[in-house]
């Protein structure tokens, strides 16, 4: 719709005699229609090797999106060449503190900044889809975009073996929150916000969260979306479009590939996801 309505814009400012007054408006719209564009959202630092994660997944993005429609929030640590590295994508680079303090520590994990995933949040746009670091996007990622208020892919479903909490508990840990919240986990390693709902759902998200690390829950920002999103309009993904691979799923044609630990155990990757990242790598 965008092209049509350029050249419509042009050519009528040319034959009006208020071509002026339409030559500004058109200016207007323009920047409407940049505003209204999706943008895609990453938040690393130079800990675990995030920034070399990202990279790997912002190559192949530029194949489909424009670089002026991608940022990477930064977190300390931010070391310099780190920061030279991605601006050198032409991105936008955002150096930013944490969005707040870091999650207890635990018996087996350092201190977590899981909060900092809010920082997309802060995207002025209509649209915005999140990626981890530990992702490859290997098709057209405006395909997750759907118009509906949020699209996740379920982490982990009330009642399977993998879940955290039974049924009950669960009720238990949103309820004491919230009236309304989702009866499943999110996995925020994808995560596609539309009209705007990441913005709505920030205070809630942050409430949810600083409550979780009060009572040093795990999974804290998945469950703290599942409390803030009780009220958006959600669709879950399916497994082409955010492949787990931890979970052996392997189809050839996925969209946004999932990696998690295989990043630490690059044994596991199959031949032929192998084949794929080392072709967009070359």
């Amino acid at each position: 719709m965008k092209f049509p309505l350029a050249s419509w814009a042009i050519c009528y400012m040319y034959f009006d005699e208020h071509h002026n007054a339409i030559r500004k408006n058109y200016i207007t719209l323009a920047y409407l229609l940049e505003d209204m564009a999706t943008q895609y959202v990453y938040s690393v630092s130079s800990s675990h090797n995030l920034v070399q994660q990202s990279i790997l997944s912002i190559k192949p993005l530029l194949n489909y999106v424009k670089s002026d429609q991608i940022t990477v929030f930064v977190t300390p640590p931010a070391k310099t060449n780190d920061l030279k590295t991605l601006r050198s994508l032409d991105v936008d680079v955002e150096r930013t503190d944490h969005y707040s303090d870091a999650m207890p520590k635990t018996p087996n994990s350092n201190p977590r900044y899981y909060a900092d995933k809010l920082n997309l949040c802060k995207i002025n746009s209509d649209s915005v889809v999140f990626f981890d670091a530990d992702t490859l996007i290997l098709d057209d990622p405006s395909q997750l975009v759907t118009g509906v208020d949020l699209r996740a892919r379920p982490g982990h479903l009330v009642g399977s073996k993998e879940f955290e909490y039974s049924g009950s508990e669960w009720e238990h840990l949103c309820s004491t929150q919230t009236e309304s919240y989702l009866e499943w986990m999110p996995n925020t390693g994808v995560l596609v916000f539309g009209n705007e709902s990441h913005k709505q759902i920030e205070q809630d998200w942050a409430n949810a969260l600083s409550i979780q690390k009060q009572a040093n829950q795990q999974w804290t920002e998945q469950h703290a979306l599942a409390v803030a999103a009780g009220d958006l309009e959600v669709e879950k993904m399916n497994k082409k479009e955010h492949v787990m691979m931890w979970n052996e799923e392997l189809p050839t044609d996925g969209i946004v590939y999932h990696l998690g630990d295989l990043w630490k155990d690059t044994s596991k990757t199959k031949s032929h996801i192998s084949q794929k990242i080392a072709d967009f790598i070359k």
